[in-house]
């Protein structure tokens, strides 16, 4: 029986340091959001990759832990402004993707990629920057036209590049463990 125990011990202790490792990551990286202002969505693609890594090494709950963690950390240190794209669209939306891959094929999966990911974009503009949407759309008459479109196109090159993130730590690190 102590056997079996030591080994269950083993486990969990491996969950909470990874999942603590990776919570700290997923903060240097929006931390170093404040002073990297124009790699925003490479950063943000990586802290993504933080949360892919929880689901493949952890499963799905231990990476919703790892986010909540890192989004609750995230509002007071490095604070709103650096983390509600992570709180709001691309940390939920690697969770989101995994549960999506695993239930579908794959026009499927990119149809609800896509529909998941505007509604992660339309709560973040609706929360922080309607503002500034209904300002370019007075402004400019065609912005209604060309933002769905922009978003589309946008959220495919996200999830190619988070494809390709997932393949490199699949291929190079979790390989040669």
């Amino acid at each position: 029986m102590a056997v079996a125990d030591s080994s269950g011990n083993r486990r969990l202790t491996r969950q909470l340091s990874l999942g603590g490792m990776l919570t700290a990551i997923i903060l240097l990286i929006l931390t170093a959001k404040l002073y990297l202002p124009t790699a925003d969505l490479a950063l943000l693609a990586l802290t993504s990759l933080g949360l892919a890594i929880a689901v493949i090494e952890l499963g799905i709950k231990p990476a919703l832990v790892v986010y909540l963690a890192a989004g609750l950390l995230s509002l007071a240190w490095p604070g709103l402004a650096a983390a509600f794209p992570f709180i709001i669209v691309t940390g939920p939306y690697p969770l989101i993707r995994a549960l999506i891959d695993k239930r579908s094929g794959r026009i499927m999966a990119i149809i609800l990629k896509l529909v998941a990911g505007n509604i992660l974009i339309a709560l973040a503009a609706a929360l922080f920057a309607w503002p500034d949407v209904a300002a370019l759309a007075d402004r400019y008459t065609f912005f209604w036209i060309l933002m769905p479109f922009a978003v589309q196109a946008g959220l495919l090159i996200y999830d190619y590049a988070l494809s390709l993130l997932i393949q490199f730590y699949v291929a190079r690190v979790k390989n040669e463990k």
